[in-house]
């Protein structure tokens, strides 16, 4: 798709923050960019180019300043100075875009056909087919690893591509054994199997994804639909906070044989239960009111533990 920045949290007016986001650690490194100035004079105004590369560089716009740089070298291809310094914003940009799409793994999906784009935009944006993940694009582009890693960079702080958060997460694989909370986790949610249709139920971190405990005939299934239910509740929590909305009780998820219904703890909202009943067998009324009725005992469990369940 962390107190890491996803693609679906790039802001795209906020030009200033992106540029910071793509500084250097260290500004030594970045005295290491600028050519030796020994650029013989001629009609055109080379020291000006510095001057305003030396701007550039302070002012963090080390995209304009990478643009600049490669037009200089058009001028002078042999120098090994001008190529270094190119190489060098060229790896630390790379290395930044990485960083900001952060999970390589997640896959993108287009969202916002009408922003103009450059070319080599465009390109990287008719790759994307809500299937191939980050990483998947990079492979498959004619454009190289710098050229595409900043298209896609650029196509999400626009908001021309956004996480897929459904897909993505059916790709990972269930969350380790060793991060699940002791078994007797899952005992609190043994009431529900005297629900008609009763298939499976989970105790599941939102933030983590980890099954706190769960009860039903496949744990590894319940393990991978927690996971994913961990990303549609964040996406939903965002989209509520960006509307302006109240807090829903539960979402209902209706599939053609099936009834997922997960609810939120109202006093732990960072955790929710996931229940997965036969939508031909069971009454999602009487689902919803056992969830209810289940809340507050597993809330104040939850709360009389003596560690955390995050991982």
């Amino acid at each position: 798709m962390t107190a890491v920045l996803r693609t679906s949290d790039v802001q795209s007016n906020d030009v200033l923050d992106a540029d910071r986001d793509l500084a250097f650690d260290d500004e030594e490194q970045v005295s290491r960019i600028v050519p030796v100035e020994r650029v013989p004079v001629t009609e055109h105004d080379h020291q000006g180019q510095y001057r305003r590369l030396h701007q550039l560089l302070a002012r963090r716009r080390f995209e304009d300043a990478l643009d600049l740089l490669c037009s200089i070298r058009d001028e002078f291809p042999r120098d090994e100075a001008l190529g270094r310094s190119i190489r060098l914003l060229r790896d630390h940009l790379s290395a930044k875009y990485a960083e900001r799409l952060q999970d390589l793994d997640v896959v993108p999906r287009v969202v916002d056909r009408g922003v103009p784009l450059a070319e080599y935009e465009r390109r990287v944006l008719a790759l994307v087919d809500g299937v191939s993940s980050f990483g998947e694009l990079l492979l498959t582009s004619p454009l190289g690893q710098f050229d595409t890693l900043r298209a896609l960079f650029n196509l999400a702080r626009l908001g021309v591509i956004a996480d897929d958060v459904v897909v993505s997460a059916s790709r990972r694989p269930p969350p380790p054994e060793s991060a699940a909370a002791p078994p007797e986790y899952g005992r609190l949610l043994q009431p529900l199997e005297a629900l008609d249709g009763f298939w499976g139920s989970a105790l599941v971190d939102s933030v983590s994804g980890a099954v706190l405990g769960s009860c039903g005939e496949d744990p590894g299934a319940l393990a991978r639909l927690g996971a994913l239910y961990a990303e549609v509740l964040q996406l939903q929590r965002r989209a509520t906070q960006e509307l302006g909305l109240g807090e829903p009780d539960d979402l209902i998820i209706t599939r053609p044989d099936e009834y997922h219904l997960v609810r939120p703890l109202g006093d732990r909202p960072d955790v929710f239960i996931c229940l997965i009943t036969d939508r031909g067998a069971s009454n999602l009324a009487l689902s919803r009111l056992a969830l209810t009725k289940l809340e507050p005992g597993v809330a104040e469990a939850l709360a009389g533990a003596s560690s955390s369940f995050r991982s």
